[in-house]
Protein backbone atom coordinates (compact mmCIF):
# COMPACT_ATOMS: atom_id res chain seq x y z
CA UNK A 1 0.00 0.00 0.00
CA UNK A 2 2.90 2.32 0.72
CA UNK A 3 4.12 2.02 -2.86
CA UNK A 4 0.67 2.80 -4.24
CA UNK A 5 0.53 5.95 -2.13
CA UNK A 6 4.02 6.97 -3.24
CA UNK A 7 3.19 6.64 -6.92
CA UNK A 8 -0.17 8.35 -6.40
CA UNK A 9 1.60 11.52 -5.25
CA UNK A 10 1.98 12.42 -8.92
CA UNK A 11 -1.32 10.77 -9.76
CA UNK A 12 -1.96 8.26 -12.48
CA UNK A 13 -4.10 5.59 -14.01
CA UNK A 14 -4.43 2.09 -12.64
CA UNK A 15 -2.09 0.84 -15.37
CA UNK A 16 0.62 3.37 -14.46
CA UNK A 17 0.39 2.59 -10.75
CA UNK A 18 0.43 -1.18 -11.34
CA UNK A 19 3.46 -0.81 -13.62
CA UNK A 20 5.36 1.47 -11.23
CA UNK A 21 4.64 -0.64 -8.13
CA UNK A 22 5.13 -3.99 -9.84
CA UNK A 23 1.90 -5.46 -8.51
CA UNK A 24 -0.89 -7.08 -10.49
CA UNK A 25 -4.30 -5.57 -11.21
CA UNK A 26 -6.12 -7.85 -8.78
CA UNK A 27 -3.88 -6.76 -5.89
CA UNK A 28 -4.21 -3.11 -6.92
CA UNK A 29 -8.00 -3.37 -6.89
CA UNK A 30 -7.94 -4.90 -3.41
CA UNK A 31 -5.63 -2.24 -1.95
CA UNK A 32 -7.19 0.69 -3.84
CA UNK A 33 -10.59 -0.23 -2.40
CA UNK A 34 -9.16 -0.01 1.13
CA UNK A 35 -7.23 3.20 0.45
CA UNK A 36 -10.30 4.84 -1.10
CA UNK A 37 -12.51 3.78 1.79
CA UNK A 38 -10.00 5.19 4.31
CA UNK A 39 -9.80 8.40 2.22
CA UNK A 40 -6.07 8.02 1.63
CA UNK A 41 -6.58 7.95 -2.14
CA UNK A 42 -9.02 9.69 -4.48
CA UNK A 43 -10.37 8.47 -7.78
CA UNK A 44 -11.62 10.69 -10.57
CA UNK A 45 -12.83 9.96 -14.07
CA UNK A 46 -11.29 11.92 -16.91
CA UNK A 47 -11.55 11.11 -20.61
CA UNK A 48 -13.09 7.68 -19.87
CA UNK A 49 -10.13 6.79 -17.62
CA UNK A 50 -9.88 6.65 -13.85
CA UNK A 51 -7.10 8.62 -12.23
CA UNK A 52 -5.87 8.02 -8.71
CA UNK A 53 -4.20 10.60 -6.49
CA UNK A 54 -3.07 10.62 -2.87
CA UNK A 55 -5.08 12.80 -0.45
CA UNK A 56 -3.68 15.09 2.23
CA UNK A 57 -4.60 12.44 4.79
CA UNK A 58 -2.76 9.89 2.65
CA UNK A 59 0.32 12.12 2.57
CA UNK A 60 0.34 12.33 6.37
CA UNK A 61 0.00 8.56 6.72
CA UNK A 62 2.71 7.97 4.11
CA UNK A 63 5.06 10.30 5.99
CA UNK A 64 4.42 8.35 9.21
CA UNK A 65 5.05 5.03 7.46
CA UNK A 66 8.33 6.34 6.04
CA UNK A 67 9.42 7.55 9.50
CA UNK A 68 8.66 4.19 11.07
CA UNK A 69 10.60 2.35 8.37
CA UNK A 70 13.58 4.70 8.79
CA UNK A 71 13.58 4.08 12.55
CA UNK A 72 13.43 0.33 12.07
CA UNK A 73 16.32 0.40 9.60
CA UNK A 74 18.47 2.57 11.91
CA UNK A 75 18.25 0.15 14.84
Amino acid sequence: MRDILKVAIEGGTKTRIVYMTRINFKIFDKYAKILLKKQLLTEEKKDSQRYYRITEKGKRILKQIEEILRNIEEN
